[in-house]
């Protein structure tokens, strides 16, 4: 820290007073980077790498909830082909764990194809969905898991 006559400099000042912001925004335009909307940085055309082909895919993700409505973390979610699903790719069943937010993702090939989701969670009722892919493309799917029966699983 640079003083001048017992004060601090100037751009010291700036920066510690809101500039900071302006000083990093200033720093990502002399490097080259572009900033999105969101303030995280994009690359220009001459950074920017095509897609590597074979690098496709489809995904399926979504949320899970409980009765009455709240975010359900720790659900087991299974991803297989759906029984009547045919198509030339092989594809093997998949698991995951609702996180904090219920939240699940699954990324698979784009080629055409049936998947049926199955969540599980101690104490509720088991949901099956049948998911549908043509390509690349997102589907996300919504479940709210309903308490079992007593007696019954």
């Amino acid at each position: 820290m640079k003083q001048e006559g017992g004060r601090i400099s100037t751009w010291m000042t700036r920066a510690t007073v809101g500039g900071l912001a302006t000083l990093i925004v200033t720093v990502f335009a002399a490097s080259g980077l572009g900033l999105t909307t969101e303030g995280s940085p994009i690359p220009d055309e001459k950074t920017a790498k095509p897609a590597k082909k074979g690098n496709s895919y489809a995904i399926i993700a979504g949320t899970v909830f409980r009765d009455p409505g709240f975010a359900f973390p720790g659900v087991a979610v299974r991803l297989e082909p759906a029984p009547e699903g045919k198509t030339s790719v092989k594809v093997k069943k998949m698991e995951t764990v609702s996180d904090g937010r219920g939240e699940f993702v699954f990324r698979v090939p784009p080629a055409p194809m049936r998947y049926q989701l199955v969540f599980q969670a101690p104490g509720h009722v088991v949901e099956k969905r049948t998911v549908m892919i043509a390509g690349e493309e997102r589907q996300d799917i919504y479940v709210t898991l309903q308490p079992a029966k007593e007696g019954s699983r």
